[in-house]
């Protein structure tokens, strides 16, 4: 256990919580693994750290802390993590949560050793993410920091896609219905604003009061784009324009991965539609356009079908414990259902409309090409990597050929290293990089660097210095270029599930 949050370890919280080890991080505290000595069972403890030294400020956020909790504990659903309790120890002055202790991994620590899941799996992850996001919201809870760090995946039997998606943190929530207390803080003060900028909708980032269910279908289109392409939407220059209040048009995640099909896609673009009256309005209608495009591909595992009961409901739970869920007890159970917005294309007629999804059939469109086989793989591999390699090679000598016609005083094989490198280089970064940036601009920052060099650089400092600086620059600024241009590579289907330990 490194750091301060350590130190927690082996204490008892209001004598009935003996906290165990650290098991997690974040802004707003820390998470253990703990003993419940009461009932003799192990829980998660998450323990609130309070930012701010004024007592009546405190006691504000402490009282809101406690209706919050108590929301959150009234959430009972298998796709949120139950939350048994909350208290403050008044010794260590420390607010905590009580919840179910979870055996698996978060999606974002699921996303370090697979780029992206196969598209099966990813759309059973969103519509029981979305599912989980819709009890909140029936409830009048907005989650506000929906993200792949804050979706919990266990295994919900032996089958591959056989997983349960917990979300995690529904305990700083925005109540729906307090949004005129201008009083709170909405939590910021235990530690950070309630959300994560990558993933925060475009009302979030300008900071309005006025916040809906939408900014959570908003996070769940970023993470649906990221866990079927292996990449976010928006690029950093994209996310300042909407931190500014621009419109950013959301790309094409077909354009992407194309196994993704056109109504899948167009789920996407309208979760992440800049205006919140062209988005879902709710997770609740999120989940029946998902459920609508999965039936319809017959993507659905049978134990996603039996547990749901009726094809487009989200599951219900059984009991406050959150056991594994027992398909045969369980009576089917439907979370309130919102029209889509009317922004949503003619072009996908899966998701038509103030429509219910219970009897559409959709059209998934899947690619027709067959999966080229590991020696053509292998090959394009290899061949890549040689001609990457060819190119570093290439700038390289033109390097040492500059380096060596001005030590030799040679006018034009000089000038004539100099082009090349001006040309060799960039092409060695845009290689480097995946091509995911523009070479064109970084040929013309890197011949910018040589006329600088030559024309400005060496009077001041001298021509040996600048010949010297020169590579070094012209490679900083493609890398630059290459950063401030990148955009999307278009990448193949992995072939493998990703491992989620059981």
């Amino acid at each position: 256990m490194i750091g301060f949050e350590g130190l927690l370890a082996g204490r008892l919280l209001c004598d009935r919580y003996r906290v165990e080890e650290v098991i997690g991080r974040g802004g707003m505290g820390a998470v253990y693994r703990a003993t419940d000595v009461r009932l003799e069972r192990e829980v998660a403890v998450k323990v609130m750290t309070a930012a701010t030294a004024d007592v009546a400020a405190r006691t504000r956020l402490r009282a809101r802390f406690h209706r919050e909790a108590r929301a959150a504990a009234r959430l009972q659903h298998p796709n949120v993590v139950a939350v048994h309790d909350f208290g403050t120890d008044l010794q260590m002055d420390l607010d905590f949560l009580v919840m179910e202790l979870l055996r698996g991994e978060d999606l974002a620590s699921c996303l370090v050793h697979t780029r992206r899941l196969p598209l099966p799996l990813a759309l059973e992850v969103l519509h029981q993410a979305a599912c989980g996001v819709a009890a909140g919201h029936s409830a009048g809870l907005i989650h506000r920091d929906i993200k792949p760090g804050n979706l919990f995946l266990r295994r919900n039997g032996t089958g591959e896609g056989d997983i349960r998606v917990s979300v995690l943190d529904f305990g700083i929530v925005k109540l729906e219905a307090e949004e005129d207390d201008a009083t709170m803080t909405h939590l910021t003060v235990f530690g950070r604003a309630p959300h994560s900028p990558a993933y925060a909708a475009p009302e979030q980032l300008l900071g309005e009061e006025r916040i809906t269910p939408a900014c959570d279908v908003w996070a769940l289109g970023i993470t649906a784009f990221q866990i079927l392409t292996g990449e976010r939407p928006f690029s950093e220059a994209d996310q300042r324009r909407l931190s500014a209040g621009i419109p950013v048009t959301a790309p094409s995640a077909r354009s992407v991965n194309t196994a993704i099909s056109a109504a899948v896609d167009e789920i996407i673009r309208t979760c992440l539609a800049f205006r919140t009256a062209d988005r879902f309005r709710d997770a609740a209608a999120l989940a029946d356009a998902l459920a609508g495009v999965c039936r319809s591909a017959a993507l659905h595992t049978a134990t996603v079908a039996s547990r749901s009961g009726t094809a487009g409901s989200c599951p219900a739970n059984d009991g406050p414990d959150h056991t594994l869920l027992d398909p045969a007890a369980e009576p089917p159970t439907r979370v309130s259902r919102r029209p889509e917005p009317a922004a949503l294309s003619r072009a996908a007629a899966a998701v038509p409309p103030r429509r219910s999804f219970s009897n559409s059939s959709v059209p998934v469109a899947e690619p027709s090409a067959a999966k080229p086989g590991w020696v053509r793989r292998a090959a394009s591999v290899m061949w890549g990597f040689t001609v990457t390699l060819a190119s570093v090679a290439l700038a390289g000598a033109f390097g040492v050929g500059l380096f060596t016609a001005f030590d030799d005083g040679l006018v034009e094989p000089f000038y004539a290293s100099l082009v090349g490198l001006t040309f060799a280089t960039p092409w060695a970064i845009h290689r480097m990089t995946r091509r995911r940036g523009s070479y064109l601009l970084a040929l013309a920052g890197s011949a910018i660097v040589a006329m600088g060099a030559l024309r400005f650089f060496a009077p001041l400092a001298g021509h040996e210095v600048a010949v010297v600086a020169l590579a070094p620059a012209q490679v900083a600024v493609s890398f630059w270029i290459a950063r401030l241009t990148r955009r999307n590579p278009k990448i193949e289907q992995p072939s493998v599930s990703p491992s989620l330990p059981g």
